[in-house]
């Protein structure tokens, strides 16, 4: 009996679903003559298999023509990656505040470096302090500097009170 083309389809999808559970189970990546052993398939077969998944970024080509698992699966893997993000984005905030600089969450895929996630650090709140001011008046007379006295060399500048409210929004 003829096979078809929906048996042939619905085969050759199982092969490629099978071919990814291989790939992606490989903790360091299998190549082309790997996956075509282990599906008892010819090499040319399982080469379009691979290549047609890479196409799709679920696996990703390395060196020494290794394939491994690819960023597109995290497309698939919403609950996943939703765990992945929530996992690590508060890590990566508080590193990324304290060094001050931008932190990446980067996946090798192929010869590309994938971004997952990128923090870029939350400004820092300072405190500043009025400093008063003491001169010689003109008349030669130091002035008299009391607790209240926050007389600031940049007289343009907010209050203290003003300054620290705005630090906390």
């Amino acid at each position: 009996m003829a096979e078809t083309s929906r048996s042939v389809g619905v085969r050759t999808l199982a092969r490629g679903l099978r071919a990814l559970e291989l790939v992606t189970a490989a903790h360091d990546g299998l190549t082309v003559q790997e996956v075509a052993e282990r599906l008892d398939l010819h090499r040319s077969i399982t080469s379009s298999l691979l290549s047609t998944l890479a196409d799709s970024h679920l696996v990703a080509r390395g060196g020494e023509g290794r394939y491994s698992a690819g960023v597109g699966l995290a497309a698939f893997a919403g609950g996943t990656r939703a765990t992945l993000r929530a996992a690590a984005e508060p890590v990566m905030r508080e590193l990324a505040t304290e060094l001050g600089a931008t932190i990446s969450l980067l996946v090798i895929e192929g010869a590309d470096a994938v971004a997952l996630l990128v923090m870029e650090p939350r400004p820092r709140p300072t405190f500043s302090h009025s400093i008063p001011v003491v001169g010689i008046r003109s008349d030669g007379v130091p002035p008299r500097v009391t607790p209240r006295d926050t007389t600031s060399a940049n007289t343009s500048r907010p209050s203290r009170s003003a300054r620290l409210r705005r630090c906390m929004r």
